[in-house]
């Protein structure tokens, strides 16, 4: 079963690194990512727990903004462990770990591999945008009959950065990808 969600990226961090994380979710936005950040999605009025739980749910990946303020903040506990209870091996990649400042996190977190984002350059940068699986929204259009299930398994090398597509004819013969690269692929699948 393949899951919608209505957010790629669920910014989870203490408001004492919002300058951080707020420069952070306008950068990923402005390159397509579907982000859920709190000042965003929560109005006045709204009941807050129940917003961050619907952010929680409906996001691909959680990115925890790893600081200090981060592992003594009862909200960041609260987020993080939520999405440890629901995949505590990190199987689906649901959650990913984002070092902002000096720090050692809890061992329940450190186990896992980061992306250190202290020096916030390009590269650290691009490697967070790979690790977080960007989901097309839902539409309305009626949905076409599954392809039978292919044999054999095929590589399609070619993509300079990460396949966010793939979608093949229903003729099994044509394979189109699109890559975070910016272009597009047309492979022929018997060749």
């Amino acid at each position: 079963m393949i899951m919608a969600f209505e957010y790629d990226v669920f910014l989870s961090y203490s408001s004492k690194d919002k300058e951080t994380v707020h420069a952070l979710a306008e950068r990923l936005r402005g390159d397509g990512v579907r982000v859920w950040l709190d000042v965003w999605e929560i109005e006045p009025g709204n009941p807050i727990g129940m917003k961050i739980e619907h952010g929680v749910e409906k996001s691909r990946t959680m990115v925890i903004c790893m600081s200090p303020d981060y592992f003594e903040s009862e909200w960041g506990r609260l987020e993080h462990h939520s999405m440890l209870f629901r995949d505590p091996t990190n199987a689906l990649r649901r959650f990913l770990p984002l070092l902002i400042k000096d720090g050692q996190p809890p061992d329940i977190i450190a186990q896992f591999a980061h992306i250190d984002w202290r020096t916030r350059d390009d590269k650290d940068y691009e490697m967070l945008l790979d690790a977080c699986p960007l989901n097309e929204p839902e539409t309305a259009e009626p949905s076409t009959p599954a392809s039978p299930p292919v044999e054999s398994r095929m590589v399609l090398e070619g993509h300079e950065s990460a396949v966010w597509s793939v979608a093949v004819t229903r003729d099994g013969k044509t394979a189109v990808s699109g890559s975070r690269d910016g272009e597009i692929k047309v492979w022929d699948l018997e060749t």
